[in-house]
């Protein structure tokens, strides 16, 4: 039988140690993404938690978090890489990645949360190059530093941020939420040894008999209740206290049904020739008396206005009453009523209001920029709120003549000087429709209706409604083929617009990809061809 000779065991010996020691201390592990998103300036209200790109641009930045349950706390490790796979770069430049030192959440992060607070370069500012040579492959860059201070504790985990460094740039990351390629964001390990995970346990061992039950003790008998003291005498009344503040105003009820005119009936009275109206009685009696005024010594009563009501009693003796249902109302604007011209308890008319809100029996209405005696005042404002009562509401929009009579107001309004009022305002007893209000604005059409883009690129779109919106207007946007491009997933058109903007991005060839657009209420679509 041979021998190896004893060099070569020794040999052999130093050659297995060495390899053995190699891979029992150099172990790999990775921890996936708990989260990413993306924010950007040009749609800031947008929330992209769900979408299947990381986007990097100007404006634009995007949020990775990990997980990393999966690493025991406290391990050590030799290198921690972030594993990206670039989809699509649209335009050159270069992105770095920086530590996040405040917390944030995929399904409500947005441009204007704000974002949370960045911290330094993980690279040791070695921004990362992209061109479009880059698509289509994944990156890996170092950022073992702060991954170990995040397995140590030193450093809370909430993730990096992929942030534009040069003038220009814009290219798109898969997102853990990709169907594309599936190559979401991770982070790899190359760790140094160290404890292993803790294995499964093992099998509970059987239960043991169980033992003798000791006696129960006798039970001691109940003691006799006490006998009830004697109720102690009442302490004298405590010192009444201050009053308290006056609480607000509550809400005015609804005015009672408005009686007849007391001046109607005064438009055929008339006067013993020389002798004209005066004054009345106890009785609400005219008293003509003669010689003083007149309407030229003939007699009767003076009427200025000539809407048959003496001026004594008128009151707008210069303005010709409305009458309404055989009521007589004075008319005045919607500053006369704030302002307390018309006093609490006269009837009035208003003329060409906007209803600007409803809001159960609650209607505000107002002058607004534009209309016929519209006037900027800050002390006093150009819009009311009233009690309906049971009158039936009109709707946002509506044009309006209102008649009725002034009471207490019940909305504060805060004047410049910080003084807060509480303005006169109109109970209605008669609503007249003048203009019903228009129908909501809804999106009309996609421009262009067919556009190209080239695989790689992107394209802008717009989308348009046939009105200016009254209130932000959120765009939802999907695809017939998601394989072959992506698009913008939602976009406002805000208030007082009447289009926004959306980015389609070309992926694979197509020679037709339809793009549906959706509010709450339509849907309308348009195509994209893609191109070499």
């Amino acid at each position: 039988m041979s021998s190896v000779p004893e060099k070569h065991k020794s040999s052999a010996i130093v050659f297995c140690l060495l390899l053995c020691s190699i891979f029992a201390t150099q172990l790999l592990a990775q921890a996936p993404p708990a989260a990413d998103t993306f924010v950007s300036s040009g749609t800031p209200k947008v929330n992209y938690g769900s979408g299947i790109s990381l986007v990097v641009g100007s404006g634009t930045t995007a949020y990775v978090r990990f997980n990393l349950g999966g690493i025991p706390a406290g391990s050590s490790i030799r290198k921690a890489s972030l594993r990206l796979y670039v989809d699509v770069v649209a335009r050159s430049g270069s992105f770095d990645v920086y530590q996040v030192n405040s917390s944030w959440s995929e399904n409500t992060l947005t441009y204007n949360s704000p974002p949370p607070v960045l911290g330094t370069s993980v690279t040791g500012n070695q921004p990362i190059a992209l061109s479009a040579t880059s698509g289509n492959q994944f990156l890996l860059i170092d950022i073992t530093a702060l991954a170990q201070g995040w397995l140590n504790g030193s450093i809370a985990n909430n993730g990096v941020a992929l942030a534009l460094t040069s003038s220009s740039g814009s290219f798109a990351f898969d997102s853990k939420e990709s169907l594309l390629t599936g190559n979401g964001p991770e982070l790899e390990f190359v760790m140094s040894g160290g404890t292993g995970s803790q294995g499964p346990p093992g099998a509970t061992g059987p239960v043991g008999p169980q033992g003798i039950s000791g006696l129960t003790g006798p039970t001691g008998t109940t003691g006799p209740q006490g006998i009830q003291g004697a109720q102690g005498l009442a302490g004298p009344a405590g010192v009444t206290g201050g009053q308290g503040p006056m609480g607000p105003p509550g809400i005015y009820g609804a005015q009672g049904p408005v009686g007849p005119s007391g001046t109607s009936g005064y438009a055929n009275f008339s006067c013993p020739s020389g002798q004209s109206i005066t004054g009345f009685n106890s009785v609400s009696q005219p008293v003509c008396t003669a010689g003083t005024g007149g309407s030229g010594g003939g007699g009767g009563m003076v009427d200025t206005d000539g809407d048959g009501i003496p001026d004594a009693v008128d009151q707008c003796p210069t303005t010709a009453n409305r009458t309404y249902l055989g009521v007589s109302y004075c008319p005045s604007t919607l500053y006369d009523v704030l302002k307390g011209v018309v006093p609490l308890g006269g009837v009035t008319t208003l003329s060409n209001l906007s209803v600007i809100d409803v809001s159960g029996t609650h209607m505000t209405v107002a002058i607004l920029p534009g209309d016929v005696g519209y006037a900027d005042d800050p002390y006093y404002g150009s819009a009311q709120t009233m009690e309906l009562g049971g009158l039936p509401a009109p709707g946002v929009g509506s044009r309006v003549n209102l008649y009725g009579a002034v009471v207490p107001g019940f909305t504060p309004y805060t004047q410049p000087n910080g003084n807060v009022i509480f303005s006169p305002t109109l109970a209605p007893v008669a609503i007249i429709l003048l203009s019903a209000p228009p129908p909501p604005p809804t999106i009309s059409s996609i421009t262009p209706s067919f556009a190209f883009v080239a695989v790689g690129g992107q394209t802008t779109l717009t989308v348009n409604t046939n009105a200016p919106v009254v209130t932000d207007t959120t765009v939802t946007f999907t695809v017939s083929d998601p394989g072959a491009v992506t698009v913008t997933p939602s976009v406002f058109i805000a208030a007082g617009q009447s289009s926004a903007t959306f980015t389609v991005s070309g992926l694979a060839l197509s020679p037709d990809v339809t793009i549906t657009a959706s509010t709450a209420s339509l849907s309308i679509t348009s195509h994209v061809g893609v191109t070499p």
